[in-house]
């Protein structure tokens, strides 16, 4: 089992465990959608999955500031982030070097949480 980041509209973080072979149903579940969208974010290597009908839901989820100020189109005015957001590394893999989804590293949490100015919680 693989511990991921999960940012919630509340401002919660909070960990949670995901088998090894990461499946979209497991993402489903924890966001509360059946149709997730990977979005990249300002920090290289790092990249967020959300709701991708978040805002079109009866009702709308609610608007993340937050995970929003990862995202490029709210510093545009152009789109935010709406509901629960897992957050992942993305690192190449395999001969072709496709980028896949990977728990984060000390690296990529430490520059996480200096980005939101927000402390990380620990691993349990």
């Amino acid at each position: 089992m693989d511990k991921y980041l999960v940012i919630y509209p509340s401002g919660e973080l909070r960990w949670v465990e995901l088998r090894s072979n990461l499946r979209l149903d497991q993402l489903h579940e924890i966001i509360g959608c059946s149709c997730v969208e990977q979005v990249r974010t300002v920090l290289p290597g790092i990249c967020i999955v959300i709701d991708e009908s978040g805002k079109i839901k009866s009702p709308p989820q609610l608007h993340y500031e937050l995970a929003s100020r990862l995202y490029y189109g709210y510093f545009i005015g152009c789109d935010n982030i709406v509901g629960p957001a897992v957050v992942m590394a993305l690192r190449p893999t395999g001969p072709l070097q496709e980028l896949d989804w990977f728990p984060l590293n000390d690296s990529e949490l430490a520059k996480l949480s200096l980005y939101l100015g927000v402390k990380i919680p620990r691993k349990k």
